[in-house]
């Protein structure tokens, strides 16, 4: 029998779509050796909290459980709070008022057992036309979006969450959406690293622990094969020499186009682990990627390493949310 590989996958719990079979099998995969945690979507306050609750004690174990919620907790949790857009903070709003948003939204996350947060987006909107960023971001100066990301992801932390900063190393000058196509970026080094990644190594040198989720998106300029960020040893590798410091890479949801090419899902979390990716997202065929990983690993003892050390990096930040939960339980009334 193929020996799992270590907990790096993160399968998606659409609530939103089918709450009590999205549940039972959110809660078999919740004892399974290659899960790291789960990304939820939708669900009242009550089902969240009580599923998180529930997948914890079956895994036994830390497990990260993440939501997006850039617009607040309430963007996925019925009766929870929901805020502005960001592009609307950035008009006028003040680093003070990122913080707070920030620490409303870890709170309230991490009243319903949710304790990371896909959010803030650092994406510079840049290129008119883009279907995917618009008011997500803070905004077309980088150094605004750099200030109110950081503020947001203070706040974020003292609120008990961990922010995962996206998307990596930029979205804003996309004029395709990754979700259903592979976007090129083609613009010169020079204004990638001064418009669209400075934001990102602001995010790293003033956070710890830091978290990056990366783009289905190529830059030919910062990696001239044509590989998304995603699978890209050269970006990715680029945002950790930066920093000088660890930090914890998200791959983007791997069930989406950008991400896909020969091999599927799984081919695309081998390559990302390979690259220097942490966490493998949402693949629509867990169990699937999770054995063609395991395959991958018996055959790759590079591929081995880079897996041994991920799960350092994961275990770290998951045994530290652990820990500030198990210090600071959340509160019995979250509504």
């Amino acid at each position: 029998m193929r020996t799992p590989g270590p907990p790096l996958l993160v399968p998606g719990v659409r609530l939103d779509r089918d709450p009590a079979g999205e549940s039972a099998r959110a809660l078999e995969r919740a004892g399974a050796p290659w899960v790291a945690g789960f990304c939820l979507f939708g669900g009242t306050a009550d089902a969240v909290a009580s599923l998180c609750a529930a997948l914890r004690e079956r895994a036994a174990r830390p497990l990260l459980i993440a939501a997006d919620m850039e617009r607040g907790a309430g963007q996925q949790v019925a009766g929870l709070t929901r805020l502005l857009d960001a592009g609307i903070l950035g008009l006028g709003g003040t680093p003070r008022e990122a913080f707070a948003m920030g620490r409303l939204t870890a709170a309230e996350a991490r009243g319903v057992g949710v304790d990371v947060l896909f959010a803030p987006v650092l994406d510079v909107r840049s290129r008119v036309g883009n279907p995917i960023v618009g008011q997500r971001s803070f905004g077309h100066d980088p150094d605004l979006v750099a200030a109110l990301g950081i503020a947001f992801a203070r706040g974020a932390l003292a609120g008990g969450c961990l922010p995962v900063a996206k998307h990596y190393p930029g979205h804003g000058a996309t004029l395709g959406d990754s979700h259903d196509s592979r976007p090129v970026v083609d613009e010169g080094a020079d204004v990638l690293l001064e418009r669209d990644l400075a934001p990102f190594v602001a995010f790293a040198r003033a956070l710890r622990p830091a978290a990056f989720m990366t783009a289905h998106v190529a830059y030919p300029a910062l990696d001239p094969t044509g590989a998304i960020a995603t699978v890209s040893p050269a970006l990715i590798g680029r945002l950790r020499a930066a920093v000088g410091a660890p930090v914890l890479v998200v791959s983007d949801a791997l069930l989406m186009a950008g991400a896909l090419g020969p091999g599927g899902e799984a081919e695309a979390a081998r390559r990302a682990l390979a690259a220097g990716c942490d966490l493998l997202l949402y693949p629509e065929d867990p169990e699937a990627v999770a054995a063609a990983l395991g395959a991958a690993l018996a055959a790759d003892a590079g591929l081995a390493r880079a897996a041994r050390a991920a799960a350092r990096r994961v275990a770290r930040v998951a045994g530290g949310l652990a820990r500030r939960r198990a210090a600071r339980p959340r509160p019995a009334d979250h509504r």
